[in-house]
């Protein structure tokens, strides 16, 4: 499923943006917090960037039924969005484009929609990976030591004698295996996504086909919702 899945990305037949967020960063920091309130709008927020990047403005959201969230709650806010992003570099002849994007929600079971069970991968690799950052570069310089020596046919190399493999689970070192493939398919199709510098992968220019997004605050304002009273 990985392989197809980024064929596909590299086809320009799928878009793949993964949106994480910090809990423990200043947006997230706000006493009484509604995490439930939160996601729709991160749900929000990537529908939209990807919408604008797809430059489409009809939508028909194919979500999993397991959550908590108002779907047509959120498809009413994308409904009131323009299509053309307001800003100082717009161009003169688009001012006056008024549409709205507009999305209908279906709630599917992921074991029945590939396309749901394709985002459930990247989204759970592009979390995973945030929390486990450290875990995967000791796991990443164990492996890549590993292959070096069996490269060297047996013959010891500097200061990788006896290595000792990070204890990890067994699902861990499956999900890091699934993440070193994942890493592979990328730098052999030269995509400009990162992943050694930080232990996770992040995308640098938001309008690639794969992108892993690393939600900041965009300004003091933007603060997580909290929980009504």
């Amino acid at each position: 499923m990985l392989s197809c899945a980024v064929k596909a990305v590299l086809e320009h037949r799928v878009r793949v943006d993964v949106l994480v967020w910090d809990k423990h960063d200043r947006r997230h920091q706000v006493p009484g917090r509604d995490d439930v309130a939160n996601l729709a709008r991160m749900y929000y927020r990537v529908l939209i960037h990807a919408a604008r990047q797809w430059g489409r403005p009809n939508w028909a959201v194919t979500a999993d039924e397991n959550t908590a969230l108002d779907w047509e709650h959120i498809a009413g806010f994308v409904g009131r969005t323009r299509v053309v992003k307001l800003g100082p570099q717009l161009h003169l002849e688009m001012m006056h484009e008024r549409r709205t994007f507009q999305a209908s929600v279906k709630t599917v079971k992921s074991s029945d929609e590939l396309l749901v069970r394709v985002a459930d991968l990247f989204a759970g690799m592009g979390r995973y990976l945030r929390e486990q950052a450290s875990n995967y570069l000791a796991w990443h310089a164990w492996r890549a030591g590993t292959e070096s020596r069996s490269l060297q046919l047996g013959l010891a190399l500097p200061g990788l004698d006896d290595p000792s493999e990070p204890p990890l689970s067994s699902s861990a070192k499956a999900r890091f295996e699934l993440v070193h493939r994942l890493n592979e398919l990328i730098a052999s199709h030269r995509m400009p996504v990162s992943l050694e510098t930080q232990g996770y992968f992040v995308t640098y220019r938001p309008s690639l086909p794969l992108n892993f997004w690393h939600y900041t605050p965009r300004h003091e304002l933007d603060r997580a919702p909290v929980k009504q009273r």
